[in-house]
């Protein structure tokens, strides 16, 4: 959701879209180093109605492969049929990791991925994100 971000990864891509992913919830359980990182896990049946915004990005294969080395340890998931309204003729993936629930999320990471919300939505994302019981490290 950080276009700083994908200007670093992808210098000169846009963001294409925004995109309501039907059946996920965000959840911070994918291990790095010394923090968490956040991810997307599928919603039980009867939370099916549950859903997550998201951006999308048109990349050809070549890019692809950047974003899933910068990616590391997700796993490319085809989400296409679960995308509300999603583009004609359009593959949508996401990166999916198995769920690591033993370290902190780290402050400075939650603020940048909060950096692609309009200030209004922030305190709403939050609220509706799944921090499992994690710590927010708030040193980093």
């Amino acid at each position: 959701m950080n276009e700083a971000d994908l200007q670093r990864t992808l210098p000169g891509k846009k963001i294409h879209s925004w995109a309501t992913l039907k059946g996920w919830r965000r959840k911070f359980n994918k291990g790095g180093i010394d923090h968490r990182y956040l991810n997307l896990v599928p919603t039980k049946p009867e939370d099916n109605a549950q859903q997550v915004k998201g951006v999308l990005v048109e990349v050809n294969l070549d890019e692809l492969e950047i974003l899933a080395k910068r990616e590391k340890g997700y796993n490319v998931t085809d989400v296409t049929r679960q995308i509300v309204s999603p583009p004609e003729n359009a593959e949508i993936i996401a990166f999916i990791a198995p769920p690591f629930d033993e370290l902190p999320v780290r402050g400075s990471y939650l603020e940048r991925v909060l950096r692609g919300l309009p200030p209004e939505e922030r305190k709403i994302w939050i609220e509706e994100t799944d921090f499992d019981g994690a710590e927010i490290d708030k040193d980093s």
